[in-house]
């Protein structure tokens, strides 16, 4: 992406005085009243938190799965069938931890837009 298109996308749209002239001279004057970084980077928050949880699900329900199955293939064994059963608790209790912090970090999240929409 060219530093013209940059530009004249943080400026809105495009106009006479938001791109570089093909003569050489830049004129910058409306590209400061809308770089305000704060919306980019909270969508980009926004991304990675949902795919860091979205990766966090996928490997509790996974550890989950897993438990189960060895807790139907332990055939009796008290061993196995102990050590299979903790699994799944811990497992849940991940479960429980990862939907909690979700909340509370999409709850925080929401503040800071809120805050950050309220002072632009």
């Amino acid at each position: 992406m060219s530093l013209v298109y940059k530009l004249a996308a943080a400026t809105g749209p495009l106009n006479s005085n938001s791109i570089i002239k093909p003569g050489g001279d830049a004129n910058f004057a409306g590209a400061a009243k809308n770089t305000d970084l704060t919306k980019p980077l909270l969508n980009i928050g926004n991304v990675v938190v949902d795919v860091l949880f979205i990766i966090a699900a996928i490997l509790a329900v996974s550890y989950l799965v897993y438990s189960g199955i060895q807790y139907i293939t332990s055939a009796g064994n008290p061993e196995k069938t102990k050590t299979a059963r903790t699994a799944i608790i811990n497992a849940v209790i991940g479960i429980i931890i990862i939907a909690a912090t979700y909340a509370v970090i999409r709850f925080a999240i929401n503040i800071g837009a809120g805050l950050v929409g309220a002072t632009s």
